[in-house]
């Protein structure tokens, strides 16, 4: 597993703790995330790198994220074809961030982020220009006070838009389900 925008390794550390024996890896471009992630003792291979320039052979990773992050990388159609490059042929990519839905749109937008922040469409088609296929789309976190009470019911979650929503991706033509 390769985290992309790792910060101090949080995801890798929970991933370590339910994946013994997996192979983890973490870049961030800030020296300060990657020192405090090896301070903390995250168990992964760690390197100060940009999304643009990720230092792993291709088809490296059976599994990409990339967890709020995307927004700062300073060129995402380059970090999004990197992900894809060391990706597996069978790999799964999933980014979880803010995305330019419903309401979002005017907040980034008079926040001066919408080029940032992008819609489900403008995503797909970046993922697409990648080599990746959108498989699903998840909310993670929205503001929705009972989210935790209405994630754990049989029943869809709220209905209202999330602040933070993750995009699941494969290389397109691999096997697996197909988009909806």
């Amino acid at each position: 597993m390769l985290d992309i925008g790792c910060g101090t390794g949080s995801l890798l550390k929970l991933m370590s703790g339910q994946f013994p024996g997996a192979v983890l890896a973490g870049v961030d471009p800030a020296a300060g995330m990657i020192s405090a992630a090896r301070s903390a003792g995250v168990p992964a291979g760690l390197a100060q790198a940009d999304a643009r320039a990720v230092p792993f052979a291709d088809d490296s990773f059976d599994l990409v994220t990339s967890t709020v992050s995307f927004h700062h990388w300073s060129d995402q159609r380059a970090g999004l074809a990197e992900a894809g490059r060391v990706l597996a042929p069978a790999g799964v990519f999933v980014l979880a961030d803010l995305h330019a839905v419903g309401y979002l749109r005017a907040f980034y937008a008079l926040a001066r982020r919408r080029h940032r922040m992008h819609t489900r469409d403008e995503i797909t088609r970046m993922l697409a220009a990648a080599g990746l296929q959108v498989q699903g789309w998840a909310p993670v976190f929205d503001l929705d006070p009972l989210l935790p009470v209405r994630a754990r019911s049989p029943r869809p979650p709220s209905g209202k838009i999330p602040l933070v929503t993750a995009v699941i991706a494969r290389p397109a033509g691999a096997p697996g389900r197909q988009p909806r």
